[in-house]
């Protein structure tokens, strides 16, 4: 499992109103891109394209994200990693 790959999936369905939709029509080019294992990826299409609310939720407790928050924040940023404040074009740690 990739956890990194969970969350940045949940991330883009969650902040990106239009992939959801892609997810559901095509999982294979939208869903398939990120690094989950064949579990991960069948339960999370299943997920998305059935619309199942209460599993995409357990998915992102599951990886520590806050599914009511209005944004999620980071770019796939783990916690401890050093990387949490870092937006694009900015130095870690500066």
């Amino acid at each position: 499992m990739s956890e990194r790959g969970l969350i940045l999936a949940l991330q883009r369905l969650h902040d990106d109103p239009g992939f959801w939709d892609m997810a559901a029509r095509d999982p294979q080019s939208t869903i398939a891109l990120y690094d989950l294992d064949e579990a991960e990826r069948e339960q999370l299409t299943r997920a998305v394209q059935t619309r199942d609310e209460q599993t995409i939720r357990a998915l992102a407790a599951r990886v520590g994200i806050d599914w009511t928050a209005d944004h999620i924040q980071g770019p796939g940023a783990l916690p401890g990693d050093g990387y949490e404040d870092v937006r694009p074009g900015q130095v870690a740690g500066a």
